[in-house]
């Protein structure tokens, strides 16, 4: 008989069950699905998350040798050699620097409480700004929703992909059994009826 909806499946909440539970609570509180939020809302570029002018100068200036240094250095060479050059970012680097960090702190803001007697979960955000909280639980929702799609078609392409190939395997090992049985029947002078 086919079964086609599985009520038992539904309704029993066994141990396994509570662990399957817990493990998607804590992927919705990944940094990874932290981060597909980012991109997805563009949140390193949001204000809340935006550097501020005074920290990049500061950053910058603090790149810089200071005179004194340069001049010791010019002085006293193996002064030099202790210092490692400043590597300069490009701008994707820069970017994505920003969006590992506003995915650090977006994960680290999330937080996921379960209904009780339920498999169904509240996912809250912490913001100062209520209308971006709203938007980040909701995509957080979503990504968990898209990666989960993601994962499952990912698993039925590799799937597909290696009984596509073990088929291949098998007709050519079916192609060279027909192609031996040919050569004994030849080899015999057998006629097949």
């Amino acid at each position: 008989q086919a079964n086609l909806v599985g009520v038992e499946d539904v309704y029993a909440v066994n141990a396994s069950h509570m662990y399957l539970v817990n493990t998607q609570f804590d992927i919705l509180k990944s940094r990874e699905l932290a981060e597909r939020v980012v991109r997805r809302l563009k949140l390193h570029q949001h204000p809340v998350y935006a550097p501020e002018p005074a920290a990049d100068e500061g950053e910058a200036q603090g790149n810089e040798k200071s005179w004194w240094r340069y001049s010791l250095e010019s002085v006293l060479p193996f002064l030099a050699s202790d210092s490692a050059p400043v590597e300069e970012l490009t701008p994707q680097e820069k970017e994505e620097k920003r969006i590992q960090a506003v995915a650090n702190a977006v994960s680290g803001a999330i937080s996921v409480s379960p209904v009780e007697f339920s498999l169904v979960a509240n996912i809250s955000f912490e913001s100062p700004d209520p209308r971006l909280a709203a938007r980040v639980a909701n995509a957080v929702a979503q990504e968990f929703i898209e990666a989960d799609l993601e994962a499952r078609l990912t698993g039925t392409v590799r799937a597909t992909d290696w009984l596509s190939e073990r088929l291949e395997e098998l007709k050519g090992n079916l192609r060279r059994s027909e192609e031996a049985l040919q050569d004994f029947r030849d080899r015999e002078n057998l006629v097949s009826v």
